[in-house]
């Protein structure tokens, strides 16, 4: 009896071990098997942990925010006798009859009208790029780094068709930005926006910096009425953007910028998460234009 035992426990080791071998090599053969702890921390649907993804913000802003300036204009315009107060516009007829009607006609003389914007240092000897729409028409710019520095500046070149414009501050050394591939961005990636949002009101030259991701590519915004600029191939984002965000960097979380923040979409003139940049790609191409004097 013994003997028959130690004979039948001989036949099925061996087959035991070959199943299990076989399984093991179809398992492996298959990828059935579970992924290893380092196969899982490399696998890029793995999320990122919390604290991981936090340190890219705040590096992100520690690096790109010395690079992003505030940008304020006056511009003086001078209105004759029965006009109206440029906030309205020259060529609104409704406006002009309904203060006609109630006000009677208004006295000519000279208003001040103030702008505010961002932008980004792109070489260390002071030269800056933004919107044409942040400073067209303006009589005095004014640059305030994030250290709270004010310096005059002075419009280098500028397209209002690409809406694209380069000033100049007499400073040195300056902290530029790196520029991206904005190719190569993806919808669904992260997205930052840095700029000066409502800067009157906060009182602060350090950059605001907020979060989203890209929400869509190559959008297009309808051109106004008398409107030269041509906003095509537009990065769409839910990073929240604000008037005095334009001319601002739109960055990755390497701290590349991917876009030049242009304009948002809203009802209430506030941010609801759709907002619209400039590929960087395209500005780098109008910028050698630019450059190049045509």
């Amino acid at each position: 009896m013994f003997r028959f035992a130690q004979a039948k426990i001989k036949v099925w080791v061996p087959v035991l071990i070959a199943g299990t071998v076989i399984g093991l090599l179809l398992a492996v053969r298959l990828n059935l098997l579970p992924p290893s702890k380092a196969e899982y921390e490399r696998s890029p649907l793995a999320p990122a942990p919390a604290e991981t993804l936090e340190n890219s913000f705040i590096k992100v802003a520690e690096e790109v925010g010395p690079g992003v300036v505030s940008i304020s204009t006056e511009h003086t315009e001078t209105i004759t006798g029965g006009g109206l107060i440029p906030f309205f516009g020259a060529d609104d007829f409704f406006f002009d009859e309904f203060f006609k009607d109630f006000f009677g006609e208004i006295p000519g003389g000279t208003f001040k009208q103030r702008g505010l914007g961002s932008g980004f240092i792109i070489h260390q000897q002071g030269y800056i790029l933004t919107n044409q729409h942040v400073i067209q028409d303006a009589d005095r710019i004014t640059v305030t780094l994030p250290d709270g520095r004010r310096f005059d500046a002075e419009v280098k070149a500028s397209d209002i068709r690409s809406d694209l414009a380069i000033i100049k501050i007499d400073a040195r050394d300056l902290p530029g930005v790196k520029l991206g591939d904005s190719d190569q961005v993806k919808i669904g990636q992260w997205a930052i926006a840095i700029g000066n949002p409502y800067g009157f009101a906060v009182g602060s030259a350090e950059p605001t910096i907020t979060a989203g991701i890209i929400s869509a590519l190559n959008r297009s915004l309808p051109q106004q009425r008398h409107e030269k600029r041509s906003y095509v191939d537009l990065i769409q984002t839910d990073a929240a953007i604000n008037p005095g965000n334009s001319g601002g960097p739109l960055v990755n979380l390497k701290g590349e910028v991917i876009g030049i923040n242009v304009a948002i979409f809203s009802p209430s003139g506030g941010n609801i998460g759709i907002g619209f940049a400039i590929p960087i790609n395209k500005a780098n191409e109008v910028l050698a234009r630019l450059i190049a004097g045509e």
